[in-house]
């Protein structure tokens, strides 16, 4: 049969040969159903398509009607590997300019949610603040939380106004902030809930984790941040959709959007399941959810097929799928995982159907992870207890260039073999290239044997501010008692954590492998506390660590113990070759308690093994040369040369590479202080007439409120301090300030803010809101004074405004000057001509001590009120 996007449906389109196409692939599968249903398919049916793209608008769903047999497989194959593409998008097209570079057009009226844009078969980022930074794409273009909020951890954070100004917002509905928090194990992509400037609070949907000061994050699907070349922005309700294209001064071309959810689903229904079809040499590309989809499917297979630009995962299985093949595939920009296995969860373990003999090889997986999240490129769940998924297969895959794992397992004898894993964790830490995280001592019999791993990753939160990289991520990860795993025959290079790490579990057997590298340690065990399962109480015991090959540099340790009592948890450490230049192996027995070589030996361990460097056949490709210590060790030899994808008829390209130009992560940045609480103080009015001469009468300052400045800008402690008296009346607004300065400097008398005793009076009525321009008023020590437009208002209308001002000052001893001031409140716009609640700030600027002292620290301008202090005229009763 066969198919062609100029052929037809009517008719004119038979489909049986090349001259009379079908034209779409749903046509094709009803012929398919329809022969499937006469008995016409025993031999199976050859659907080919020829050269073109196949649009979808929803998926094609294949069920047990088009299912073929053992023998007879239903295929769906491209005519030539590579030269079709099945998309679930559209293109769009009639630009029309707008200003700043920006383009409008018309959405497919089907668009009703866009999550991705894409541009000439590449994802466009989505409108966001701060840019991608093009030299550091995954850690840079961030801001930073400067703290969390104590009463909502989880969905609040406290931001620096210094660097992101929410004001220019109009509407956040469809906002979201892309962030990774607490110790950025893992990111979310959350909806902005609400922006609340008085206390510079952004908040959002649950985190998974609580926000901690120094979590980076991004903001994004905002139109006011349409500013960056190749952007973009989706105006779903009114069906547009706006892009600033890469060349300037060009409309915009080959822009589409998805509009199908998915591309294929294989469906079985009850006990038959869709089973024998068969995807071959076609690019599958642009869509909603996940391209291909099996649930309930048995013995499919996909082969020599290229999956990208989903919005989910490049191939999922699901529901008892079984006994299905993923072979030869290029997966790569997935917006969570390349292919997962959504297994079945069953703590009773009394189930038996399962999905289970699953086979993924000789694939090539790659910038999987695009939504900034994904456990693994291949990833098996479910995590956490209870996943009966069993006897699935993944090998000589290839994948490198992740957010975090490179493959994610569980379940129960599933197995990882002869696959080459690098460059994966680069955006999170406490992590593993190859990861088990069972918390199910039952879950047990998973294999990870003749698997090269390099480059592992780890991007560490250090501390706010500094970060690591490669840092707090192993080899091999095995988490939260994971038990009866196999890891044998792999080579594990450079972990900067360590090659294996159990934490806690029982019975894991950890033989033949080469390991090297880590100042931590190359094998580490963390105990957890014993805790009930299955109505038994355990605890980490039975592991086994023999006939591996353990090469470090002098003075690293072989295994490291945390959290307890680690060795009790170690049935055998034995026959294993150690080479650490020609010094004793150490131990690490705690956090910070070494062991000597011959104190472990001591305790049993390690008797039988040997220090020697072993011979490789060649220094690169770890090919080990027995020899009679490896022999007397029992050390077997590893397939080097298998490991990895191999060239092949079902591969869809050939050969591969993974060498990609890769960022030098972030590692510092700058985090200013988190401000303190907001201030408010309530002022009462005046009880007597204030003369605005620089003297600071008794009489006429008393019962007004008293405010302190004994704090610097950054919020630091600081003397000498300044005081300030605030009161007011029907008419004005009243301050009067002392300032004591250095004693070992003179007063230094001038008209120049920053360089003469200056104070600073910044206020905006609440009311005005954010947007409303500040009143900034600065007096100097030698009298003069003037409105400055330092907070937006313009030049000139500022010192009109400073010119309605009376202020005085006089020097009441060398080191002491005094300074009043009266503000009409018909000077300040918002007023209304009446007292009102302020936002409000006094600084004081003592050159002397290079200092500006405030009332409320600010961090940075010090005329930047917005909220951080308020005053409340006390009206009377």
């Amino acid at each position: 049969m066969y198919v062609s996007p100029d052929g037809q449906d009517d008719v004119n389109g038979s489909g049986l040969s090349r001259q009379r196409p079908l034209r779409t692939l749903r046509r094709a599968a009803d012929a398919v159903r329809h022969l499937v249903a006469a008995g016409q398919a025993a031999n199976g049916i050859d659907v080919v398509l020829l050269p073109g793209t196949y649009r979808l608008d929803s998926p094609l769903d294949l069920n047990h009607t088009h299912s073929g047999k053992a023998g007879g497989e239903i295929t769906f194959r491209a005519a030539r590997k590579g030269t079709v593409t099945v998309a679930g998008s559209l293109p769009v097209d009639g630009w029309k300019p707008l200003d700043g570079g920006v383009y409008v057009a018309d959405l497919p009226g089907n668009v009703d949610r866009a999550p991705q844009v894409y541009g000439n078969g590449s994802l466009l980022p989505l409108a966001r603040y701060p840019n991608v930074d093009p030299a550091h794409p995954r850690s840079g273009g961030m801001l930073y939380a400067l703290d969390g909020e104590e009463s909502s951890p989880k969905t609040a954070l406290i931001y620096d106004r210094e660097k992101l100004n929410p004001a220019r917002w109009k509407d956040i509905a469809g906002g979201k902030i892309v962030i990774w928090p607490g110790a950025n194990w893992n990111s979310g992509r959350l909806s902005l809930t609400r922006v609340d400037p008085e206390s510079s609070t952004l908040r959002f949907t649950k985190a998974r984790y609580d926000i901690r000061r120094g979590n980076r994050f991004y903001l994004e699907g905002l139109f006011e941040e349409l500013d960056a070349a190749g952007e973009w922005f989706a105006d779903l309700a009114g069906k547009k959709l706006f892009v600033k294209p890469v060349q300037k001064g060009a409309a915009p071309v080959g822009i589409s959007v998805p509009v199908s959810n998915g591309l294929i689903q294989l469906t079985g229904q009850g006990n038959t399941p869709a089973s024998h079809i068969v995807f071959e040499g076609i690019r599958f590309a642009e869509c909603l959810g996940s391209a291909i989809v099996l649930e309930n499917a048995r013995a499919c297979r996909v082969v020599g097929c290229e999956i990208t630009l989903t919005e989910k995962a490049g191939i999922l299985l699901r529901r008892l799928s079984s006994d299905n093949r993923i072979d030869g595939c290029d997966i790569a920009w997935t917006g969570t995982v390349g292919v997962g296995i959504e297994g079945n969860r069953d703590k009773t373990r009394t189930r038996t159907a399962a999905i289970s003999g699953n086979v993924i090889e000789n694939c090539h997986l790659h910038h999987i992870g695009t939504s900034r999240n994904a456990g693994g490129a291949i990833d098996l769940r479910p995590y956490c207890g209870g996943n009966i998924t069993h006897d699935n297969i993944l090998r000589h895959n290839l994948i490198h260039d992740t957010p975090r794992k490179g493959i994610m397992m569980g379940g129960v004898s599933n197995i990882a073999e002869l696959n080459h894993i690098h460059h994966v964790n680069l955006e999170q830490s406490d992590t593993g290239a190859i990861g088990l995280c069972t918390r199910d001592v039952k879950e047990r019999g998973c294999i990870i044997r003749h698997n090269l791993i390099h480059d592992v990753g780890g991007y560490n939160m250090l501390e706010p501010g500094n970060w690591a990289f490669p840092s707090f991520c192993w080899a091999v990860y095995l988490d939260d008692w994971t038990s009866g795993t196999t890891v044998t025959g792999n080579i594990l290079l450079d972990a900067p954590s360590g090659g294996v790490h159990v934490h806690s579990g029982l019975d894991n057997l950890i033989e033949h492998n080469i390991i090297r590298g880590s100042d931590k340690a190359l094998i580490q065990f963390s105990p957890i506390k014993p805790e009930l399962q299955y109505g038994e109480t355990v605890q980490m015991s039975g592991n086994t660590v023999r006939h591996n090959i353990a090469l470090g540099a002098p003075g690293t340790p072989w295994l490291r113990g945390a959290h307890g009592d680690w060795l009790s948890g170690v049935a055998e450490c034995d026959q294993n070759l150690l080479w650490y230049g020609g010094t004793e192996p150490t131990l690490r027995l705690a956090r910070n308690n070494g062991s000597t070589w011959q104190e472990w030996q001591a305790a049993g361990f390690d008797r039988n093994s040997s220090i020697a460097a072993p011979t490789f056949a060649d220094g690169t490709d770890w090919k080990i040369v027995p020899d009679t210590v490896t022999a007397a060790l029992g050390i077997k030899p590893i397939p080097v040369r298998d490991i990895g994808p191999y060239e092949s008829a079902s591969r869809f390209s050939w050969p591969l590479t993974s060498e990609w130009e890769r960022e030098p992560p972030v590692l510092t940045c700058s985090i200013p202080p988190a401000p303190s609480p907001r201030k408010r103080a309530e002022i009462p009015p005046i009880s007597s007439p204030v003369s605005i001469d620089g003297v600071l009468g008794p009489k006429e300052w008393q019962g007004t409120a008293l405010l302190v400045l004994e704090h610097n800008h950054r919020d630091v402690p600081t003397q000498p301090r300044s005081v300030a008296h605030v009161g007011f009346d029907h008419d004005a607004l009243y301050i009067g300030m002392e300032n004591v300065v250095n004693p070992a400097e003179a007063l230094k008398l001038g008209p120049a803010w920053g360089k003469h005793e200056a104070i600073e009076v910044a206020l905006r009525p609440r009311a005005a809101g954010p947007e409303a321009p500040v009143v900034v008023f600065r007096g100097f020590a030698d009298g003069s004074s003037y409105g400055s437009n330092a907070g937006g208002i313009p030049v000139e209308k500022a010192r009109a405004i400073g010119r309605q001002c009376t202020y005085a000052a006089a020097t009441a001893a060398p080191l002491r000057w005094l300074a009043e001031v009266r503000i009409p409140w018909a000077a300040i716009p918002g007023a209304d001509g009446k007292p009102c609640e302020l936002q409000f700030n006094l600084t004081c600027n003592k050159p002397s001590d290079k200092l500006f002292l405030c009332w409320k620290p600010t961090g940075r301008r010090s005329h930047g009120v917005g909220d951080e202090g308020i005053i409340i005229p006390k009206q009377g009763e």
